[in-house]
Parts: structure tokens; sequence; C-alpha cells
């Protein structure tokens, strides 16, 4: 519903009742006399406050701080400040892990999976030996024995600029921020923090930066498709509202193992 709506909405139920008019309700549901939000705003300032979502938006400036040119002005760039807006990054971790819609489905430990043919599938992190290897360094220090490992993948959207000062420049820009903005979960990637899970249970957990997937490349090859594939359907990207069904990690395994045949004639 239309924010506008959810707002004429609170408003008619507000007026109904301020001219002394009762709902019509049955013997088992009893509605109140006043509207349960002032409007749309305080409806999704609600949201934004429940459990599972309430992470606030922060922001820190970042500026160049270098030598300026000493011939002409200097480039925007360098005199500008930029605004970083992010969201605490251990409290979002917490917040996925301890989501309740999630349980049964978070591995707490690396695994191994093995197909029909005995051969091992790669399906997720947790299956990869990337994750192995983290948690056997992990089980060196003994203080943090039978603690669960939690990799942060992390990933940007291309970003580019002509200059070559400027390329420079946002390579610092972008590192420093992103070190600012991890700088709550540094404490715990190197000593366990008692974190409540999504069945309920709390565990012992050590945080650790994962892959970063910094192109769209890397992001296709993730989501199982190809450069300008749709990565819910099966859509064409020229007939997006054409027929279509949903993608499943089966059609890429097949399609892969079509062109392999096919390469094979």
């Amino acid at each position: 519903m239309l924010g506008a709506r959810i707002t004429e909405l609170m408003d008619i139920w507000a007026k109904f009742n301020a001219a002394g008019d009762d709902l019509d309700t049955s013997d088992d549901m009893e509605l109140p006399r006043s509207p349960p939000f002032a409007n749309s705003a305080d409806l999704y300032n609600v949201i934004d406050l429940t459990e599972l979502g309430d992470v606030p938006w922060q922001a820190f400036s970042v500026k160049y701080n270098g030598k300026l040119p000493d011939n002409g002005p200097p480039p925007t760039w360098m005199t500008a400040s930029y605004e970083v807006w992010f969201r605490d990054p251990l409290k979002i971790m917490e917040s996925q892990i301890s989501n309740p819609n999630f349980d049964g489905e978070i591995d707490y430990a690396p695994k191994q999976v093995f197909g029909p043919d005995g051969q091992r599938i790669y399906r997720d992190m947790m299956s990869g030996n990337w994750s192995w290897e983290q948690v056997d360094t992990i089980a060196t220090d003994p203080e943090m024995h039978s603690a669960a490992f939690v990799p942060v993948i992390l990933g940007t959207d291309k970003q580019f600029q002509d200059s070559v000062e400027f390329r420079k420049f946002r390579r610092q820009l972008f590192h420093s921020s992103l070190a600012h903005i991890l700088l709550s979960l540094k404490p715990w990637m190197t000593k366990p923090r008692i974190t409540r899970c999504a069945d309920g249970h709390f565990r012992h957990v050590i945080y650790g930066l994962g892959p970063y997937i910094a192109d769209y490349p890397e992001q296709a090859l993730l989501a199982s498709i190809v450069s300008g594939w749709c990565a819910k359907c099966t859509a064409l990207s020229s007939d997006l509202d054409g027929i279509s069904s949903k993608r499943f990690l089966v059609h890429m395994s097949t399609l892969s193992t079509s062109e392999m045949l096919l390469d094979m004639i």
C-alpha cells in the first residue's frame, strides 16, 4: 500500500471515531477506537524499530588532506568533503544470526558435501576449503575452541573516474572508510563473542573477513548466471516481461553440461 493511502486510511479511521460512530466488529474481535499509527511515517518508524531491523544508519565525513597543485585551482575532488553512510556491521550480523526465520538454515561449522558419485559438491561458503582452513587456524588458540566461525562477505558496485590522481585517492578513501566501518567487528575476529543464534541458543562466535565481491563478473559468477542474465528468472534481458520461470542452480548446471557436450562434438 502506498504511503499516501496509509495516511489517508489512518485519517479516515480517526475521523470516523471522532464522529462518535462505532466500528463494525464481531464478538471475538475488538478494534481500537483510535488509529494504531498517526500516518505512514509513524508506521514506517515502528517497522524500522522492530528487533530484527533496528540497525540505524550512521555517517562520517572524509576529506583529501594531501598536497594541492601549485599551479591553477585544485580539482573539486581535492577540496570536497565526502559523506560516508553505513550501518554497524556487528549489529547487522547479530541481527541475521539471531533471526528465527533462519533456524535450521545456518551452518555453525564447515561441512563437506558429496554427491552420489562421491564427488565433492561446493555450494556455499561453509562447504568450501577456505572455511575449513579458517577453522583450523582458530583451533590453534585454546581460548577459541568450540567457537563458531562466521564469514563476513562484502561487496561493492563499480566505481570509476577518469583522473589517475582521483583513482588513487578513491582507493585510499574506500579502504580507510571500510576500515572505519568494520571497527565494531575487529575485536571479535580474535576473541569469541557470545551471540544469540536463530535456534535460541547462545554460542561463541568468531568473525572473519571473507571474499570480497568487487565487480559485476564476480557477482554473476556467484549468482550462477552469465553477463546480462536476470539472477531470479530465465527472462531474456531484451524481454524481461516475457514468459519465464524461476532460476535454479540445476538449470545452470544443465546448461553448463550441455555446453561441455557441444564442445566435445
